[in-house]
């Protein structure tokens, strides 16, 4: 009996690893998907956006919205793991001041949904350090010949990496970005305050 147990508690454990990874690559192949659909409409985007857009109603119209994702409102889609997916489109922005954030498609990645503490703080308290990591492994960094900026921010800060196009030796460059450096990024999140992974095409 004794046997038993030891082996049944560790098919248990097996089981719920292999399930939590289907279900983070599952999470990565949606946005992929997402993502590779957005960009085939972007000279579209580019074409008729004025100003900063949200795309919410657009996505679903395109029918690039997977199925198990909802719409929350008219900014943000949750998907099956409680992230909360934004998806904007501007033609020219002054946020940082910096050439690759004037404009562009851009994405933002809410990484443990958003909820508010009682001084109005935002937190992603459901934080999952692993669905970061492969987003920057198998999409962001993968990108960094497509992408303007990938960049993590949390706690009211932020660690910028660019893309091919606006990489420099002076810069952190995506195309340089290492395991490590993944790793480290997504460790600075806590789910104490709000944690978000933004793309910008």
């Amino acid at each position: 009996l004794a046997i038993i147990a030891v082996l049944s508690v560790g098919g248990i454990a097996g089981y719920s690893k292999a399930m939590e990874n289907f279900k983070v690559n599952k999470i990565i192949q949606d946005y992929n998907s997402l993502i590779f659909g957005l960009l085939e409409y972007r000279q579209n985007f580019q074409k008729n956006v004025v100003g900063t857009v949200a795309l919410t109603d657009v996505v679903i119209a395109l029918n690039l919205v997977p199925g198990t994702w909802k719409k929350l409102n008219d900014v943000y889609f949750e998907d099956s793991y409680g992230n909360w997916i934004k998806i904007n489109y501007r033609q020219i922005g002054k946020y940082l001041g910096n050439e690759w954030d004037r404009q562009g498609l851009i994405i933002d990645f809410n990484l443990g949904g958003l909820s508010m503490d009682n001084d109005g703080n935002y937190l992603s308290t459901t934080f999952n350090k692993k669905i970061c990591f492969e987003l920057f492994k198998n999409i962001v960094q993968p990108l960094h010949n497509t992408l303007n900026v990938g960049y993590l921010s949390w706690a009211g800060k932020s660690k910028f990496y660019l893309g091919d196009k606006f990489c420099t030796e002076k810069t952190d460059c995506l195309n340089k970005m290492t395991f490590a450096d993944m790793k480290e990024s997504c460790e600075k999140c806590d789910g104490k305050s709000r944690c978000n992974v933004t793309i910008i095409f």
